[in-house]
């Protein structure tokens, strides 16, 4: 199979001519750093991208801070050129998802590192992990 283009996603407010350096590896993103981390050792390229380079990557993955995220998220998500892209959302914002399931495909609950590479593998493949810390949007029930 070949390995998809992977980018973390850095909201308008974060972005910065430097950011790959400034704001994600020494300000508040250690959690998807951890989780970029992890997908590198296991043979992944992840890259960083923006509202306008979205559509260069197969799989977006988006770190939700704080709950307060989604909003500026979804100002600039409805944004978006229309692509073939899966967006994973995740981080410690990543809570009550049932406003939000039509802006991600996928969303981790808690610790993602560990088990990220198996959630893309499962959107590339078409198929749905069962893990209780993993929700895709289009079979999401509150009752799980």
């Amino acid at each position: 199979m070949k390995r998809p283009k992977i980018a973390i996603y850095v909201q308008h407010r974060y972005d910065k001519k430097t950011y790959k350096v400034e704001s994600y590896r020494v300000r508040i993103w250690a959690g998807i750093e951890l989780v970029k981390h992890d997908l590198e050792l296991n043979g992944y390229k992840v890259d960083y991208c923006d509202m306008g380079t979205v559509t260069d990557y197969d799989i977006v993955m988006v770190s939700m801070t704080s709950y307060c995220d989604w909003f500026s998220f979804i100002a600039e998500r409805v944004q978006w050129e229309k692509g073939n892209y899966k967006v994973l959302v995740g981080g410690a914002g990543f809570t009550n998802v049932r406003p939000f399931l039509e802006y991600f495909d996928a969303g981790v609950f808690g610790r993602a590192e560990g088990f990220t590479a198996k959630v893309i593998e499962s959107l590339v493949g078409g198929y749905e992990l069962d893990q209780p810390q993993v929700v895709y949007s289009r079979s999401f029930s509150p009752l799980k």
